[in-house]
């Protein structure tokens, strides 16, 4: 028998979770609840059709008090008037196809984020972590929180993700009060390899992502998005690239670690040379993809970033018009782009 929590004992039991804790937040007061809700449900239909009833209330409520949200300059009552802007009615739906290779979703909740450090110019793999800047240890954050206990001998913390681009979308942050900076270290490596091992064991979509600093994380607190999917991979999953041995070369270079001896290898390399990456834990495998830092290239107005999702071959876009025209050559020119030409020859 699984020593997991229950939650990670199989796909129905996570899935419930996280529906069950969507509907015990909108009993929840406030605005940051309501946006984080809204934008979870939209990302499902099924999550959507169950909350529509609760979500048009609260909506109704929480616009009621449209003058007193005017005067507050917090960043969920910026995100709260965008959606009064827009229409909370244009935004229920999260629209996924693929394109060529590659997955793209239109998400317009997405680009009402605030982009925190994700669109920063950084020139380095770390920075000291910030007790005053925003941090998962936040005291507003508690209501956030959809499990927290022991996972695999580690104390771990799981947030829901209040902006999604990925199925059943969370915030793994491991140790939360260590308060360490995004800066991976081969323990907790070695640690979060066996930990989708296990997890992967009971719920076979579960993933990982990563980006180190400076490739598009938001937060300089340590930690994982995990995801669940069941139906389909990410692109960067196929077995036509080169890195599973296929014919096609990859965009920029990937690489495709089976042992966490030689992914940390590969990391520590990266550390050493000051270069970022992104990662993407499949049960026995990483991928590893070494990038220019955020900042340093040009990136396409119609993204809300590059990192592990996008680098995996699935793209955020928040421009209706520009979603129905893409072609699978532009999304190859920014995975160029973000790309390191002297690993790209390599």
């Amino acid at each position: 028998m699984s020593s997991l929590p229950e939650i990670f004992q199989s796909d129905d039991l996570f899935m419930q979770s996280y529906v069950q804790g969507l509907e015990h937040m909108l009993l929840s007061q406030g605005l940051g609840t309501y946006i984080l809700v809204l934008a979870n449900a939209a990302y499902h239909d099924e999550v959507y059709h169950r909350l529509k009833t609760q979500l048009q209330a609260r909506y109704a409520e929480l616009a009621a008090s449209a003058n007193d949200i005017e005067n507050d300059e917090s960043d969920d009552a910026r995100v709260f008037k965008q959606i009064m802007d827009t229409g909370v009615e244009t935004l229920i739906t999260t629209e996924r196809k693929r394109l060529g290779p590659w997955s793209m979703q239109y998400n317009r909740l997405r680009s009402f984020r605030p982009p925190r450090s994700s669109n920063q110019v950084v020139r380095g793999l770390q920075a000291a972590f910030d007790p005053e800047g925003f941090h998962f240890n936040k005291p507003f954050l508690k209501k956030e929180i959809w499990w927290e206990g022991n996972l695999e001998g580690r104390h771990s913390r799981l947030l829901y993700n209040k902006f999604p681009f990925a199925d059943y979308h969370g915030l793994l942050v491991i140790g939360p009060e260590q308060n360490r900076s995004q800066l991976l270290t081969n323990d907790i490596h070695q640690y979060v390899w066996h930990l989708v091992e296990a997890v992967c064991a009971q719920i076979k979509g579960f993933g990982l992502g990563y980006n180190s600093y400076g490739a598009a994380a938001s937060v300089n607190h340590l930690h994982f998005q995990s995801y669940v999917r069941d139906s389909y991979k990410y692109p960067v999953e196929d077995t036509h690239w080169s890195h599973h041995g296929g014919s096609d070369e990859y965009p920029l270079k990937c690489f495709k670690e089976t042992t966490p001896g030689s992914a940390w290898e590969r990391i520590e390399l990266m550390h050493a040379e000051n270069t970022a990456y992104n990662l993407l834990y499949r049960p026995g495998i990483v991928y590893i993809i070494p990038r220019r830092f955020q900042g340093q290239f040009n990136q396409a107005s119609w993204l809300t970033g590059l990192g592990w999702s996008d680098l995996a071959g699935e793209f955020t876009v928040i421009d209706r018009e520009v979603y129905e025209q893409l072609t699978p050559q532009q999304f190859d020119q920014q995975l160029v782009a973000a790309g390191l030409d002297e690993l790209s020859k390599s």
